[in-house]
């Protein structure tokens, strides 16, 4: 199986089905930047050997006044591996942004099944930016948007 031509198929086909601004490929270096409503920006980068596209998009920085609760509970989630399909928050650097993080293998994957991770995907970092901004603090809206959605195979 050529996870790259699957790849390379998804990712053309996936802009117009959602109506994404660009979904840009990186000089053929299995990576693609896809940007969603002019203000999101999520990485897809393939590792073609194991068949996995692993989707990276920056969450920002803690609100300082509300970092240490932010952080702990980017943990607790990180915990709940299992219930949110794999998805995990990084931190990219010392004191830097964090990433929301999430693999999904090709195998079986259609545009559907990619419509779907990518929609809930986004309204995922959509959530997390809003507690990361301090506009929100409701941390059981953002796990069951992937309890109730993500895919995971």
């Amino acid at each position: 199986m050529d996870f790259k031509q699957i790849a390379h198929h998804l990712m053309a086909e996936i802009g117009p089905v959602m109506d994404l601004d660009e979904v840009i490929e990186v000089n053929h270096k299995n990576f693609w930047t896809v940007v969603y409503s002019n203000k999101l920006i999520i990485e897809a980068e393939l590792n073609a050997e194991l068949g996995m596209f692993t989707f990276t998009c920056y969450l920002g920085t803690p609100v300082s006044e509300q970092r240490n609760i932010i952080i702990e509970n980017v943990l607790m989630y990180n915990s709940l591996w299992k219930e949110t399909g794999g998805t995990r928050i990084a931190l990219e650097e010392q004191n830097g942004e964090f990433v929301l993080l999430f693999d999904r293998t090709l195998h079986g994957l259609d545009i559907s099944q990619l419509q779907t991770v990518l929609t809930n995907y986004i309204c995922t970092v959509v959530e997390w930016r809003k507690i990361f901004a301090g506009i929100s603090s409701d941390y059981d809206q953002v796990v069951s948007i992937n309890l109730n959605n993500m895919i995971r195979v």
